[in-house]
């Protein structure tokens, strides 16, 4: 069995199954600031996901394949080397079973990177 799912950044947090498929990312990044330590830093970017996915044998009334995709940007503020903030927004493209086309999905994702230094102080 193979599980599509889109969650690169909004992409329509949905997840199809089936027999087969594939998904992809193309995604374009602009950085729009970067802080005199270099560590911090503002960077929009554009993108559009994509999947596919097919059931060899589908019971009656069942779809046999399904396509998802979505178009979106998003701004990624890196606070530091080892935690960001990432806003994005998505607009899903087809109406799928789960979803519905034409409503904005919106995602927040906070990043906190922990090194081995920071688990061993922690442990101590």
């Amino acid at each position: 069995m193979i599980l599509v799912e889109q969650v690169s950044s909004v992409q329509i947090q949905k997840m199809i199954f089936g027999d087969s498929g594939y998904n992809g990312t193309l995604e374009a990044r602009t950085p729009i600031w970067v802080g005199g330590d270099g560590a911090s830093s503002a960077v929009v970017k554009i993108f559009t996901d994509f999947g596919h996915i097919r059931v060899r044998e589908s019971s009656p009334g069942a779809q046999a394949s399904e396509d998802i995709s979505s178009v979106g940007g998003g701004i990624l503020f890196a606070i530091s080397d080892v935690a960001s903030v990432d806003l994005d927004l998505a607009y899903p493209l087809n109406k799928t079973a789960g979803s519905r086309s034409g409503t904005l999905q919106i995602a927040l994702q906070l990043r906190y990177l922990l090194n081995q230094c920071t688990l061993q102080r922690i442990a101590a």
